[in-house]
């Protein structure tokens, strides 16, 4: 007898949801302040900063969630 699907990882489809929303909304201000003409130091500054958060939020939109019998083992 097995135990079905019980302990797989899979994805919360709110969260990804969300991660979307604010994956599109990042990426169309990267696109807005890369499309600047003659930016300064701070604009470079962000635009390093959004780059690292469009990278950050694409992980967090494939990760999948902890299987569900492994919850109470974390310390």
């Amino acid at each position: 007898m097995t135990s079905g699907q019980r302990n797989v990882r899979k994805r919360n489809p709110k969260r990804v949801a969300t991660v979307e929303e604010h994956l599109t909304s990042v990426k169309g201000s990267l696109k807005e302040l890369s499309r600047k003409p003659n930016k300064t130091p701070a604009d470079i500054l962000e635009l390093d900063k959004l780059r690292a958060h469009v990278k950050h939020l694409s992980k967090k939109r494939a990760e999948k969630s902890e299987p569900h019998g492994r919850q109470g083992e974390r310390h």
